[in-house]
């Protein structure tokens, strides 16, 4: 956001926010965290017809595939050293990210 000069921002977390200085620096930096049960209290907050549409937009598409947090594409199911994992399709370009698989 700075680097763009973003003027203020959202940022969802379901799993919470960590500590006041994550807080504290958000507050500054005028980005609003908002956790999960933030989350469903604003689509809870919306008329039926919002709440339908809002969640079937979130829900269209391969939602359980992870996503690379650098490139944005989906990851492929990979396996290595005798783990199950994700990996980035962009091995090749240098991206190195990669998430544990339940086997």
């Amino acid at each position: 956001m700075h680097a763009k000069r973003v003027q203020r921002g959202v940022f969802w977390s379901l799993a919470g926010f960590v500590g006041q200085p994550v807080r504290d620096y958000a507050a500054e930096a005028r980005i609003q965290l908002l956790d999960g049960a933030s989350i469903v209290e604003r689509i809870r907050a919306l008329d039926r017809d919002n709440q339908a549409a809002l969640l079937a937009r979130a829900f269209e598409g391969d939602y359980r595939t992870p996503t690379c947090v650098a490139c944005g594409v989906k990851l492929l199911p990979r396996e290595g050293r005798g783990r199950l994992f994700w990996g980035c399709q962009n091995v090749s370009k240098g991206c190195r990210i990669t998430l544990p698989r339940a086997a």
